[in-house]
């Protein structure tokens, strides 16, 4: 089975995470950085996670027959659009 390459990148991305963290925060001088640290690194985990599901909408869109993804990847749409009208 052919693995996505978003898939590899994004298991990746969680343990370079992960292993940067415990390196900080088990490093002798943590205390000049741990007040901000886990916010930062949960704002890294968002920018990875997002990155990650527009690679794989992207991926999908390739199967995708009904068109459904158009919208989503238009230039200048609202979200509202991808909803369709009310």
């Amino acid at each position: 089975m052919d693995i996505p390459e978003f898939i590899d990148t994004y298991s990746d991305d969680l343990i370079y995470l992960r292993e940067a963290r415990t390196a900080l925060v088990t490093h002798p001088f943590k205390a000049v950085w741990k007040e901000n640290l886990d916010a930062s690194f949960c704002r890294m985990l968002a920018v990875f996670m997002i990155g990650n599901i527009e690679e794989m909408l992207k991926k999908w869109r390739d199967k995708d027959r009904a068109n459904v993804l158009d919208v989503y990847f238009a230039k200048d749409t609202k979200n509202g659009d991808c909803f369709g009208s009310a």
